[in-house]
């Protein structure tokens, strides 16, 4: 009877013991989730971060290039008399480019280089700005064969 009545007391006593396996399961799963789910936050806020610098150094090497294209196409840019005649950062406003991707506008302004002598090939520094930030710079040399200006691009940087 003794025999009888331990194992009726043993099956008792393990009944709760589903009951504390199941907790702790739900208790692990939930700390789990949880630092994945922090996990997955953080590399989100990276990403979007990326992409948004990526779109601002694509919006600036997009004004750089309008510079450039405007370097080219007039011949007097560049000269002591003509556009971006001035020796001082940040110079003079070329163009502004609107950036549909990084939904922001991006100037883009240029100074010459002081010159002594002659003025083969003249030297340009290109800067775009956002606001008062400049986010990048090209420096170019701008060659006049017939009549024509061709550009030559020497530096090409990106602020970071």
């Amino acid at each position: 009877m003794i025999a009888h009545r331990t194992a009726a007391t043993t099956g008792h006593a393990e009944r709760g013991a589903t009951l504390v396996v199941l907790l702790v399961t739900i208790v692990f799963v939930s700390v789990m989730f949880s630092a994945l789910l922090n996990y997955q936050s953080t590399a989100l806020s990276a990403q979007t971060a990326l992409a948004k610098r990526r779109n601002l150094d694509l919006a600036a090497d997009s004004a750089l290039d309008v510079g450039i294209a405007q370097l080219q196409k007039n011949a007097t840019w560049g000269t002591a008399s003509g556009q971006c005649a001035g020796t001082a950062a940040p110079g003079q406003t070329m163009a502004t480019w609107r950036d549909p991707d990084a939904n922001t506008d991006v100037t883009v302004s240029c100074y010459r280089e002081a010159v002594s002598g002659g003025t083969e090939p003249r030297s340009v520094h290109l800067l775009a700005r956002q606001g008062t930030s400049t986010i990048a710079s090209a420096d170019v040399k701008i060659y006049d064969l017939d009549g024509q200006a061709f550009v030559s691009t020497t530096r090409w940087e990106r602020m970071t």
